[in-house]
């Protein structure tokens, strides 16, 4: 193993869910638009819309339970 830097990266659920719910915008409509592909798009941008609602409610209960530092 060679020895290098260490990086410390956050990411909370907002932050991955968010790009998620915008996934496939830009190709909804345009000539190469594959309708299944488009299908299946519009459904993960569903689910993470959801996912992102129910976290959402969570943290507005308490914000700690989700947190990484919780269960250290």
């Amino acid at each position: 193993m060679v020895p290098g830097p260490r990086y410390d990266i956050n990411l909370s659920l907002h932050d991955i869910l968010t790009p998620l719910m915008q996934t496939g915008l830009a190709t909804i409509g345009t000539p190469a638009a594959n309708p299944e592909l488009d299908a299946h798009l519009a459904q993960l941008r569903q689910l993470a819309g959801n996912l992102k609602d129910v976290v959402d409610r969570i943290n507005g209960i308490d914000p700690t339970v989700l947190s990484p530092l919780r269960n250290l």
